[in-house]
């Protein structure tokens, strides 16, 4: 993942609740279980960005999903996940979050793979962490995470489905 700048950013669904300013190191194995919404991009005007993203999760009630079965993810094909029973929720999502990012001029994705109708919804194992099949998700809302530096993360922003947050300026 060298191609990541430092002031990337990612969008995504925690399975618990995370403060702002909490920060984790970027390794697979540190991460909070999230689902992953819009993968690693840049965009110009962030503060936009989050203005669109908190009318895309005011228009979008909280749901439940379930916990489907164990896959083998990744480009090697060795990154154990679960995916989503239900992908619907999670791909609308996705598709409204990834349209937002490419609405600005200049925006753009770190790469496409897996992205668009190859989005599949699913949670990654992370070292002792994980979720099972038949387990049910509460998705009440989602974040924005960035590239603090070169090795952490830093959640700097928390969107709560169907509650308008933000004031437009």
């Amino acid at each position: 993942m060298s191609d990541i700048k430092r002031h990337d950013h990612i969008l995504v669904s925690m399975l618990e609740p995370q403060a702002i300013g909490y920060r984790f190191d970027r390794s697979r194995n540190d991460w909070p279980l999230h689902v992953t919404l819009a993968k690693w991009f840049d965009v110009p005007d962030i503060g936009l960005l989050e203005r669109t993203v908190d009318d895309i999760a005011a228009r979008t009630a909280p749901f439940k999903v379930t916990v489907g079965s164990e896959e083998m993810f990744g480009a090697d094909g060795d990154t154990k996940v679960n995916i989503i029973a239900d992908q619907k929720p999670f791909q609308a999502l996705h598709k409204q979050l990834c349209e937002a990012v490419l609405s600005q001029p200049q925006s753009s994705f770190v790469n496409e793979l897996w992205m668009g109708d190859e989005y599949r919804a699913h949670v990654t194992h992370h070292a002792n962490a994980r979720r099972h099949e038949g387990d049910v998700i509460a998705v009440a809302d989602m974040y924005l995470v960035r590239m603090a530096d070169e090795r952490q993360c830093e959640v700097v922003q928390r969107f709560a489905l169907g509650v308008k947050s933000r004031e437009k300026s």
